[in-house]
């Protein structure tokens, strides 16, 4: 049985996303641009994609069985006893599962681009979708 990956809830929330390249594209253009000196920019996906279907696809990538669904009421203890044992064992590596983790899959992240699309004329130039198939070729190339 495939234990993993996991959903934590209903995984309907945007995951944020943002593709490397699009992200190195947003960083050179506000690099070469003087007025951007001093201001913030996000960087994301032009589609909110959400955290049930970025999982699936790489799943489904990966060769791997689709994620299973755990609630986060269920999920919180557990992450909360591990980074406890890990403590107490004095283990250096990182817990399978951290709060901080939990935090970050269960948040809804609509990212907002409006700024660098107007003062920089950003836009995203790799989709989720070229994004996935990029990774597919990686995976094949792995085995």
């Amino acid at each position: 049985m495939q234990d993993w990956p996991v959903i934590v809830g209903k995984g309907d929330n945007n995951a944020g996303l943002v593709y490397v390249d699009n992200l190195a594209d947003l960083m050179v253009l506000a690099a070469g641009t003087p007025k951007a000196a001093g201001q913030i920019y996000n960087a994301a996906e032009d589609n909110p994609t959400n955290w049930k279907q970025y999982t699936s696809d790489l799943a489904r990538l990966a060769g791997i069985a689709p994620p299973r669904s755990v609630p986060r009421l269920g999920a919180w203890p557990v992450a909360s006893a591990m980074e406890t044992a890990w403590k107490w064992l004095g283990l250096k590596s990182r817990p399978h599962l951290t709060r901080e983790a939990l935090n970050l899959i269960t948040a809804n992240y609509d990212i907002p681009i409006r700024k660098a699309r107007q003062e920089l004329g950003y836009e995203p130039v790799v989709s989720y979708e070229e994004g996935m198939e990029q990774i597919g070729e990686y995976f094949r190339r792995l085995g």
